[in-house]
């Protein structure tokens, strides 16, 4: 088992994370990104990511990730591979998407594929945000990734063994609290692969760590407190219109009917969110109030199939009919193009 993939990141400073935005990397990025790094730090994130290329990461990257200020400038970049990063100059397929088998041998893990896990190839935060924000870029940059990719279990970091330590320290350091040191069954697995160094060290982040665990389940009138603090955050005119206690009257009149259900979704002990779900839709009034066509309008669909080729087909006669009256409007026409040369020529005689 990895170490510590159970346990939630505790303590962690409040910060406005509506104060950044997060967008897929354009190649336009790419001078902005350079310029996150400090003086004199260059070379340190390059040997810690084995020189990488970052328009390329950019541009091929699994995925890439740029972090964006209010104000439009860029503050972090993270790239994401479904492989580990090598030493440069030195590739080897086993450490592409072949890595699952040496991997397995490696560490003492088994449920790491290329299918669940991505590797942090790059991750840089500077700018209007500086280095010592890293680590609330970087959980946002992880609940991003999450999000994108529902089956992902977690991120992988490969810490090359020949790498300098205070290097890894100046990177590493600020988004460790992420990551699990993921245990080494036997390092002599590494010597096998081109371009891993046999003392790296591999580190593991689950997805857990920043976006917990959600139980979905059916409303309590008990879940009212919770709910309350929710909504009343997002707007108190809700409450002011409906009363005090109107989401614990709302789960027990849903609960008391086959037609209505409301669902609660629990993080831990906590209720965080309420949806209310029915059976009992007036479909004219959405009919006349949005464009339902992109979902067969609510019906069946081999009864949406029938209506649209019922459609086609007087789509077609309508056709038919207009190319008729446009060829006999021709047909006319040149009657009479064909009569008025014939007076022209008699008059011309």
């Amino acid at each position: 088992m990895v170490e510590g993939t159970n346990e939630v990141a505790e303590n962690i400073e409040e910060f406005d994370y509506e104060s950044i935005v997060l967008r897929r990397s354009d190649p336009d990025d790419f001078d902005e990104i350079l310029n996150l790094g400090e003086i004199g730090t260059e070379d340190i994130y390059n040997r810690v990511y084995s020189f990488p290329n970052v328009l390329k990461l950019i541009e091929t990257a699994y995925l890439a990730i740029t972090v964006l200020d209010r104000e439009g400038r860029i503050v972090a970049f993270a790239a994401f591979e479904d492989h580990p990063t090598g030493m440069r100059g030195m590739i080897d397929e086993k450490h592409f998407n072949y890595w699952e088998e040496w991997f397995k041998h490696a560490y003492e893990i088994e449920e790491f594929s290329a299918f669940n896990t991505l590797w942090l190839s790059y991750f840089i935060c500077g700018g209007s945000l500086g280095a010592q924000n890293a680590r609330f870029a970087f959980k946002q940059t992880l609940q991003t990734v999450y999000t994108s990719n529902p089956d992902l279990v977690g991120v992988l970091f490969l810490a090359r063994g020949d790498a300098d330590q205070d290097d890894l320290v100046h990177c590493f350091n600020p988004i460790s609290e992420y990551f699990g040191h993921v245990p080494m069954k036997d390092p002599s697995a590494l010597q096998a692969v081109r371009g891993i160094h046999r003392d790296s060290q591999c580190f593991f982040s689950p997805r857990l760590r920043v976006l917990p665990f959600i139980e979905i389940r059916l409303a309590k009138q008990e879940d009212h407190d919770d709910l309350a603090d929710v909504f009343n955050s997002q707007s108190e005119t809700i409450t002011e219109a409906y009363g005090e206690y109107f989401i614990a009257e709302l789960i027990a009149s849903s609960n008391k009917s086959d037609t209505n259900k409301a669902l609660v979704a629990q993080v831990k002990d906590k209720a965080v969110g309420l949806m209310g779900l029915t059976k009992d839709v007036d479909l004219k009034l959405l009919h006349k109030c949005f464009d339902l066509d992109s979902f067969d309008n609510l019906l069946k669909a081999e009864y949406m199939d029938a209506i649209r080729a019922r459609r086609d087909l007087i789509r077609a006669q309508i056709k038919r009919r207009e190319d008729n009256i446009k060829i006999q409007q021709e047909i006319l026409r040149r009657q009479e193009t064909q009569k008025c040369h014939l007076i022209a020529q008699r008059m011309a005689l």
